[in-house]
């Protein structure tokens, strides 16, 4: 994954951008390690505040409600936690069930 410094400047963005781009960033390589398909990123409907306590370094399940956990783990990729394909790496197959 591109460092989020680098993406902001090649996209020229403002410091609330930045902020705001970093954050999510920390999401979402959180998720990441979840096996998570970001695809799915928005059937999750993340506060401001979760998204806020997981990019502090709060693991994800307990930021989550029961039904958010239950679209995580429906929505989980196969392979090694923190991995993308199966056996390790960036990128990744389609979520499960698809």
């Amino acid at each position: 994954m591109v460092p989020s410094a680098i993406l902001a400047d090649s996209l020229g963005l403002t410091p609330v951008q930045r902020t705001k781009l970093a954050r999510l960033v920390k999401v979402v390589d959180a998720l990441r390690t979840e096996r998570f398909a970001i695809e799915a990123l928005s059937q999750l409907k993340l506060t401001e505040a979760q998204g806020d306590r997981i990019a502090a370094g709060e693991k994800v399940r307990t930021v989550l409600t029961e039904t958010q956990r239950k679209v995580l783990d429906s929505n989980q990729r196969q392979g090694p936690p923190g991995s993308g394909f199966p056996g390790g790496g960036p990128g990744g197959g389609p979520p499960k069930g698809a």
